[in-house]
């Protein structure tokens, strides 16, 4: 049933009772209306409540009849405000719409709370103690700072808790009836959507919907380039911060499907803070080096986004809770920051200070883990970034030990040890009955290993793109190790390197060989990634052949 126009705030005030009287049935009438989701919060005998209230404005009898008249007539309260804006459609606040939302339906009711407004004082109707009468005004004052729901609980505590509540009452008409601002407001949607023109918005909706970001042709260039140079920030929210970023970016598939198919991974039940999140996503994209044409911010969105599908695929059976899925999508998202362009062996046979100070051992891998952390604990953290908060003592152990653990896994000179001990693993999975804890997390290392090198395993052109930038960071290093007289690292000599023949034995000797093992415990792998790999395994022979000519 639509809102009457003529039911607007600048209706209210001042008015003859014969209009007010109208405004009022009107009122009525959209509450007890079915097509109201707030219909069903309201019992039978406030139903029927109404019905009487109505009859009685319809007959012009108001002694039994002013409620409404009272309300309109109490001191300006945030209660009010809402009912003449929401009956109105006007849109105000989250914070107050949410808030009175709360007040007004979660335990009482509209009829409920209607029939105190008109027999009971304002404080009775809040339950304020006697005590807050007898306050200065200046501490009354400070009080309402204090006390307000915004200081009491965080945005997102907030958010999860009134979000349960109206799913389970039936109110996500309302959410979708929201203006597209309040959802941003509500949903913690990073600052830089709002900068976006509105075409890119429009494709964004498209490509960060859940279904396309679990897609293994997802191009992460396109997202790069709409997103302004910032894909790891917006993949990083729309896959950790699901499925409210979907929400937030007015994804209606989202918004109806959320909780029926499991679209989204919902880590706001940890008690994760979306917004120490964001801030977290976008100062780690900030220390991505940039000018890598390999190992920037766009190859760590890709890891982020490639990890998500193969979970998406089946690699969830191998995870026993979401503090784990949740620690592995932050290890795949800072796996590379920091990356300075040149390799673990230049790094060692320059004797950097990095290699000095990790002593040799997986040197970046190890700086990349630390640099992340080292935002969130220790002596220097920033607070503003601790998106791990919320986590207790012991879970923080755990966090900590699986992002480190997935971030070395990803060091290649480790591949031939990580493929032994995975072929290790596949033949005590087939002995026992189920995986152990140690096996299972040995599979999401391996999966995150396979994400890092998975650029020539995904469709013509963007395994092309890969091939482009990782040879132009490779000469760029070997130029600087000729520079230095150190030895020119393999496949690092512009002048004396085939593309295609590297490739060629990349995938068929370490890519192909890899994903047929992934295979054994993701079988849609098989299905969907190694056609993409044969094909690109012919193309890059045709490239060799091509060349002998």
């Amino acid at each position: 049933m639509p809102i009457p126009s003529r039911f607007t705030i600048s209706a209210i005030g001042n008015r003859d009772t014969a209009t007010r009287a109208d405004e009022e049935i009107s009122t009525l009438e959209y509450i007890m209306d079915a097509s109201n989701p707030l219909r069903e919060l309201l019992s039978d005998a406030q139903l029927e409540s109404l019905r009487t209230l109505r009859m009685s404005l319809l007959r012009g009898d108001r002694r039994h009849a002013s409620v409404p008249d009272s309300l309109w007539n109490m001191p300006k309260n945030n209660d009010r405000d809402f009912l003449i804006r929401e009956y109105s459609g006007v849109a105000t606040t989250p914070q107050k719409k949410w808030s009175s939302l709360r007040n007004l339906y979660k335990a009482k009711g509209v009829v409920s709370y209607l029939k105190k407004a008109t027999r009971e004082p304002k404080n009775e109707i809040f339950q304020a103690p006697k005590e807050w009468e007898q306050l200065p005004s200046q501490n009354k004052d400070r009080l309402r700072e204090v006390l307000s729901w915004s200081s009491l609980s965080s945005p997102e505590k907030k958010w999860n808790s009134l979000r349960k509540f109206y799913k389970a009452k039936g109110v996500v008409s309302y959410l979708k009836r929201a203006s597209r601002e309040s959802q941003n407001e509500i949903f913690q949607a990073p600052k830089e959507w709002e900068q976006l023109p509105s075409q890119n918005k429009d494709r964004l909706r498209e490509v960060l919907s859940w279904s396309s970001l679990s897609k293994w042709d997802f191009d992460v260039f396109e997202v790069d380039e709409i997103t302004n140079g910032k894909p790891l920030l917006f993949i990083g929210w729309a896959i950790m911060a699901s499925p409210s970023s979907q929400e937030a970016m007015g994804i209606q598939d989202s918004i109806d499907k959320n909780n029926i198919d499991g679209s989204g991974y919902d880590f706001s039940e940890l008690g994760l803070s979306i917004e120490k999140l964001i801030n977290f996503l976008r100062t780690i994209e900030e220390k991505y080096t940039r000018e890598n044409p390999y190992h920037n911010n766009t190859h760590g969105a890709d890891v982020l986004q490639t990890f998500h599908t193969l979970l998406q695929m089946g690699g969830l059976e191998f995870v026993d809770s979401k503090l784990e899925t949740f620690a592995m999508l932050i290890a795949a998202a800072i796996h590379d920051v920091g990356h300075p362009g040149r390799s673990n062996a230049f790094q060692i046979n320059a004797k950097t200070d990095v290699a000095l100070y990790y002593n040799d051992k997986s040197v970046l891998e190890n700086m990349h883990a630390s640099l992340a952390f080292r935002l969130l604990l220790g002596s220097k953290k920033q607070e503003e970034l601790n998106f791990l908060d919320f986590c207790k003592e012991e879970e923080l152990k755990k966090v900590r030990s699986m992002i480190i653990e997935g971030v070395l896994h990803t060091d290649m000179s480790q591949h031939f040890i990580n493929i032994s001990k995975v072929k290790g693993m596949c033949v005590d999975i087939d002995e026992a009955e189920e995986v152990s804890k140690e096996n299972k997390e040995m599979a999401l290392y391996y999966f995150l290993h396979m994400a890092d090198i998975s650029g020539q395993a995904k469709p013509h052109p963007l395994f092309i793109n890969w091939t482009e930038r990782i040879t132009e960071e490779l000469y760029a290093q070997g130029d600087e190790e000729k520079s230095l007289e150190l030895p020119v690292s393999p496949l690092c000599d512009r002048d004396n390197h085939n593309v295609s023949k590297s490739q060629l034995s990349f995938v068929n000797y370490i890519v192909k060989p890899a994903f047929d093992l992934m295979g054994e415990f993701i079988p849609l792998v098989r299905d969907e990634v190694m056609p993409v790999l044969e094909d690109n395994l012919n193309y890059w022979k045709t490239e060799v052949n091509a060349t002998e000519e």
